[in-house]
């Protein structure tokens, strides 16, 4: 009889194992681990039918990261909890039976955790012990036992107070429970015990108090107890919804999904993340008759997916609840373009259900949308989803093929591919105002695919971009399905490894933590949507892994340390593929029949258009100095002839803020909209209108756009990303015994004639955009928004290496501070990243310019407030932090401007000069109401930033070594009067 049972025990836990091989890489010990002895629980005297051990690095996390710096761990890391929110998440295939979980953890603090089965059945999990009295004694903390009647399809354990502890691994143990009597005598005379009734876990276990509500039956707070845990379907690989939904194609496009719910009861809400559900226009936007993407369920009433939030208001669904920020930046349709939230449905039946998503109502240049993430939810709780993991499948791009495999098809794919003059563009179409082929932009474009694209479609088969996908792009242009089919077929044969993190959605190169250790080739891909955080403050224990005492601040402040940008996560989500594409290619927007098309930058014909020779030049050789020409010498190219600028009437503007130019005169608006090159080149802001501006505007973002895509060709496709590691390893200053090693393992080079190619950096709507803050069909926020984004991408991609500033100082954190009030969404850590890294990248020997160290930027009040006297973001970190902060910068920046010469900084001239040496008014800040200016008042900002310095709490030794320089700096000032 017992060697009957074992048999069966051992059978059922290898099929367990078998059926999990796709979920995770378990470590099964026991019967199915292959011994041929039952083990036994020490702790219970149950007999141990199997053991699966899961690395917690190996879950789901949720405002967690993986670490490594406290020793004893086991596998690749643990998971550091980051705050009250955090989760780690196991999705697993057990079968019913009696269970124990044991949990091995590291507690410094007194930190206790809830453990949830199947989501809604809650053990009492004590991790606390009021703590292990250090992060590298590692304990065990085992839950009773509990019987389950059904499948075990998730195991979450998450704080239930402050943060958790460190979470090394679990053990999930199922039992054979026997009673303890003897109840019969089976043949042979041995006396065998008999199984017991399976019992509904113990008083540590408790039903129907979970978040998600009651379960089972029972009402919360009921002493009713019963196991069966939250009703999911039935689902295996024939069975799944396979993500995402790609919802492309024209109006009315409809994409349906079916999947079965045992118990419908309490579902309110679906969970959606979708990829671009808004119309990224603020006239369409902010047009409630405007639904681009709509849901329905089971044949009912369409659910417009439409929340936007541009201009302060919201206009679309109102019982759309956004899960992170989107809503501060636009919601859908805003500056993040992938949106995570919770729409109210009802009609979920038991049994089978059908969902459809709609392509309502198209919005040129988009072909649809596509949903990411998708789930059930209970009682209005994000938290509480209804479907496993198990019941999804991902699309996996290694087993896509080609949708046509003859040579000849993938031949005439090439050809079509690289074919100019025979696209149909509606956006193109309407930028006269007509559309329909009417007006002088009939829609007939000039650029090929291959121009918008790399030239060999690599872009396309790098991300991931679906077969599906290209043919519906290929029709939207007006080719036949079979010509869609031929350029996917020749798409999906070029020789570009997959790389599954690479899809449409994840914007490439957004950091997160491990990019670095990938291989290179892969850090275009990114660390992922998920990679985004939440909000600010889940920066804090990337910024400061070693905690926010003085010591490890000062530590992370140094100037001659290199802070990785490309690991740190931070709450924007970069530009996906498609916001990297021109919307209008440059021979769509200029006439390139005229001569000035085909100058240079100096007036000299190159006999064609000049961006297209800048662009042959880097092929022939894609130095980094030919990189860096390409984008600097269009600086000077699209600003010949400018008179006025985007920040003034007056001239003085420089490269991509001309709103006149030589170029500017053949923009693709000009026969409408400019009548006569006077109106084109008034200066007079009264006399500019939105359509005389749209035009260049358009012209502009387009031709950076492609600048962008073709450095990402060229670069990517040459494996030159690792060139970086070879730029700047010695820097050194005037002592000769401190130099620093400037090279990063990867990132972007680009040099050549300009000091600052800033190839993302100059991107941003402050630089392009005619009014400086926002594009001409954007709102203020969500400009605002994308003109942090490509400030901070500036940073991570080619940060300059310490040789040249590629990222404006002044513009990174003032813009930071911008969004930082206009949002309220607090943008505090990510100020003190950017203020770190910059001022890393200003130190490097040169002072009193922008590219070394210069007082415009540098100056003390900085650190406390912008201009307006607004301390921005200090609510993000607390005083605590920021008087840290603000005091380890003092110190380092005086350090650093001590090594100056007083003429060095009497002749610092650019934008703004230092106050002069002699100077004797500092009376300007005796009033602590009035702002602070980046004119000629170093010295004043200072007198009127200490007091505010002291007031937070900033050590008396940073201060006094700012006394101490600034008495050098300006001896009449009064100085001692602040000791």
């Amino acid at each position: 009889m017992i060697k009957t049972m074992n048999h069966v025990l051992a059978a059922a836990s290898l099929l367990f194992a078998v059926s999990c091989s796709d979920k995770m890489d378990m470590k099964n010990r026991g019967v199915n681990g292959g011994s041929a002895e039952a083990k036994i629980d020490a702790e219970s005297g149950f007999q141990i039918a199997s053991t699966s051990i899961l690395q917690a690095e190996q879950g789901v996390l949720k405002e967690a990261k993986i670490a490594n710096n406290q020793r004893g761990y086991r596998g690749s890391g643990f998971v550091d909890y980051l705050g009250t929110s955090s989760s780690v998440t196991w999705n697993v295939d057990f079968g019913e039976g009696l269970y124990k979980i044991k949990v091995r953890y590291g507690n410094g603090a007194d930190r206790p955790s809830t453990l949830v089965i199947n989501n809604n059945i809650e053990l009492d999990l004590d991790l606390s012990i009021q703590g292990t009295k250090s992060w590298t004694t590692w304990v065990y903390e085992t839950t009773e036992e509990f019987t389950m009647n059904e499948p075990i399809t998730s195991i979450v354990i998450k704080p239930s107070d402050s943060s958790g502890p460190n979470l090394d691994e679990i053990e999930v143990i199922q039992v054979v429970s026997y009673e303890q009597e003897i109840t019969e005598e089976p043949e042979g005379g041995s006396m065998l015990p008999q199984r017991k009734t399976p019992r509904c876990g113990s008083n540590k276990t408790r039903l129907g108090e979970g978040r998600g509500g009651a379960a089972g039956g029972a009402s919360r707070g009921s002493s009713t107890r019963t196991c069966t845990p939250q009703s999911v379907p039935e689902t295996d690989n024939g069975d799944r919804i396979v993500l995402p939904i790609e919802v492309l194609g024209p109006q009315g496009t409809e994409k349906t999904i079916e999947f079965d719910v045992a118990d419908a009861s309490g579902i309110t809400h679906l969970y959606l993340q979708c990829n671009s559900c808004g119309y990224r226009n603020n006239a369409l936007d902010s047009d409630p008759n405007k639904v681009k993407a709509s849901v329905s369920v089971n044949g009912g009433n369409s659910i417009a997916l439409k929340a936007y939030t541009g201009g302060g208001g919201r206009v679309g669904n109102g019982g759309i609840e956004f899960l992170g920020p989107e809503a501060k930046y636009g919601g859908i349709g805003g500056g993040m373009r992938s949106v995570e939230f919770i729409v109210p449905v009802d009609g979920i039946v038991n049994g089978r259900n059908v969902v459809s998503f709609v392509h309502q109502n198209p919005g040129s240049p988009s072909i649809g949308y596509r949903i990411i993430k998708f789930n059930l939810v209970r009682d209005q709780n994000p938290d509480n989803l209804v479907l496993p993991a198990t019941a999804f499948a991902d699309d996996d791009p290694s087993t896509w093929t080609k949708p046509l495999s003859s040579e000849d098809d993938i031949e005439q794919g090439r050809i079509l591919w690289t074919k100019r003059n025979h696209l149909y563009d509606e956006g193109l179409d309407f930028l006269d105002g007509q559309g329909n082929g009417q007006g002088f932009k009939d829609g007939q474009m000039k650029a090929s695919c291959a121009d918008c694209h790399a030239v060999d479609g690599r872009d396309l088969a790098y991300f991931n971009f679906s077969n599906y996908s290209i043919i519906e792009r290929s029709k939207f242009h007006r080719l036949s399905e079979l010509q869609g089919k031929q350029i996917a077929s020749y798409i999906r044969s070029r020789d570009v490894p997959v790389v599954k993190q690479a899809r449409p959605w994840n914007p490439p190169y957004q950091p997160g933590p491990g990019l670095d250790s990938k291989p290179v080739y892969e850090w275009a891909a990114g660390a992922g949507i998920d990679a985004v955080l939440r909000k600010d403050a889940d920066m804090e224990p990337y910024l400061f892994p070693n905690g926010t005492s003085s010591e490890a601040v000062k530590a992370q402040v140094d100037r001659l340390s290199t802070l990785n940008m490309r690991e740190l996560p931070v709450a924007l989500q970069m530009p996906d593929w498609n916001s990297w594409l021109p919307i209008v290619h440059p021979s769509d927007a200029f006439d390139e029949s005229r001569s000035v098309i085909s100058a240079d930058d100096r007036g000299r014909n190159v006999g064609k258009p000049y961006y297209t020779y800048l662009y042959e030049q880097v092929l022939n050789d894609p130095s980094a100095y030919n990189l860096g020409e390409m984008t600097s010498r269009i600086r000077g190219w699209l600003s010949r002839g400018s008179t006025c600028y985007t920040q003034n009437v007056a001239p003085g503007g420089t490269g991509w803020r001309p709103v006149n130019s030589l170029v500017g005169d053949t923009q693709i608006l000009s026969q409408q909209y400019v009548p006569s090159s006077d109106s084109l080149n008034a200066c007079d802001s009264k006399r500019r209108n939105k359509d005389l501006t749209r035009g260049f505007e358009s012209a502009k973002r387009g031709l950076h756009s492609w600048i962008n895509i073709k450095l990402w060709e060229v670069i990517h496709g040459n494996n030159l990303e690792t060139r970086s590691a070879n730029v700047s390893k010695n820097v050194c200053f005037r002592d000769s015994d401190t130099c620093v090693d400037a090279s990063e393992p990867r990132g972007w080079v680009l040099t050549g004639r300009s000091a600052t190619p800033m190839a993302f950096f100059s991107r941003a709507p402050h630089y392009i955009a005619y009014n400086s803050s926002h594009f001409t069909d954007q709102d203020l926020i969500v400009g605002r928004y994308e003109g942090n984004v490509w400030y901070h991408f500036q940073l991570i991609m080619d940060p300059g290496y310490r040789v040249t500033a590629p990222s404006h100082f002044a513009y990174t954190i003032g813009h930071t501070e911008k969004l930082n009030n206009e949002s309220s969404e607090l943008q505090s850590f990510r100020f003190w990243s950017a203020m770190i890294k910059m001022r890393q990248l200003q130190t490097n020997g040169r002072y009193g310019k922008e590219n070394g160290l210069d007082l415009r930027t540098a100056q003390p009040f900085r650190y406390f407030s912008d201009r307006r006297g607004n301390p921005s973001g200090r609510d993000g970190v607390g005083d605590d932090l920021w008087a840290k902060l603000i005091g380890a910068f003092l110190e380092d920046l005086v350090e650093d401007a001590a090594k100056a010469t007083q003429r060095e900084w009497d002749d610092a001239n650019q934008n703004r000069a230092v106050q002069d040496s002699d100077s004797e008014d500092f009376s300007y800040y005796s009033d602590r109401n009035k702002p602070f200016k980046d004119e000629k008042l170093q010295g004043k900002n200072t007198v009127r930033a200490i007091p505010e310095f002291r007031d937070l709490g900033v050590s008396e030794t940073a201060i006094s070594k700012l006394l101490d320089w600034c008495q050098d700096m300006w001896p009449l000032g009064p100085w001692n009067s602040l000791r």
